[in-house]
């Protein structure tokens, strides 16, 4: 019996993937110096944050996320939001911009922060 070629080639690649000659992404891969926590909720005033385009959370306690995420953070600016997502870690090399930040501007982030849910308390901040 012959075999074709996409039998071959199925058999080669299943092959390469046993042996991590391929890998998938996802699977067998470092984790990203980004890790994600559990889904949590913070809230707030959202303001600009200190380079173009950012946005930051500014909770009553002090703490200050820097947000990310799909939708347009810029459109609530001013406002007071609750947010759910997940806080990021931060590798060395953002700690010590955040510490120089600091002791440019007296605010720094405290973290970023992956929005994936925002929800409008106010119109304004207070």
């Amino acid at each position: 019996m012959r075999c074709n070629g996409s039998i071959r080639l199925l058999s080669a690649a299943t092959v390469a993937l046993a042996t991590g000659l391929i890998a998938l992404p996802g699977y067998g891969q470092p984790a990203s110096s980004r890790t994600t926590t559990k889904l949590v909720s913070a809230a707030g005033c959202l303001t600009k944050g200190d380079e173009k385009g950012e946005v930051w959370l500014k909770m009553k306690d002090g703490t200050v996320y820097g947000l990310e995420g799909r939708m347009n953070l810029q459109a609530h600016l001013g406002q007071e939001v609750t947010i759910k997502g997940h806080v990021l870690s931060e590798g060395k090399e953002e700690a010590g911009e955040e510490a120089r930040e600091e002791r440019k501007t007296g605010t720094h982030e405290t973290a970023d922060f992956r929005v994936t849910s925002l929800k409008v308390v106010s119109k304004t901040c207070k």
